[in-house]
């Protein structure tokens, strides 16, 4: 059985790399986007889509679900620091 890969933010011109990169390795991974119109650039095989945003910690419980690892960086914003309690408590809930 191969791991589950938690990819986020994987429209993002990196990820889709990494995407690519597990995919092609025979990886499944769950890519989690902000916005579904993006997508179509993840069309590979062993990729599931799901949506969601840290702003919005509920919208996450699915993403959450099932992952064996994640992959997660984030952008330089301000509010980055103040939500990183919020990210952590999802995972351990």
């Amino acid at each position: 059985m191969t791991a589950k890969i938690l990819v986020v933010g994987a429209t993002g011109i990196n990820k889709q790399e990494l995407v690519k990169h597990l995919t092609s390795m025979g990886v499944s991974v769950l890519a989690l986007v902000c916005n579904l119109d993006k997508i179509c650039s993840l069309a590979f095989e062993h990729v599931e889509v799901v949506e969601g945003d840290f702003s919005q910690p509920n919208s996450l419980n699915k993403a959450m679900e099932g992952i064996d690892k994640a992959y997660i960086t984030t952008t330089f914003a301000p509010y980055a620091v103040e939500m990183m309690p919020t990210r952590l408590s999802i995972k351990l809930t």
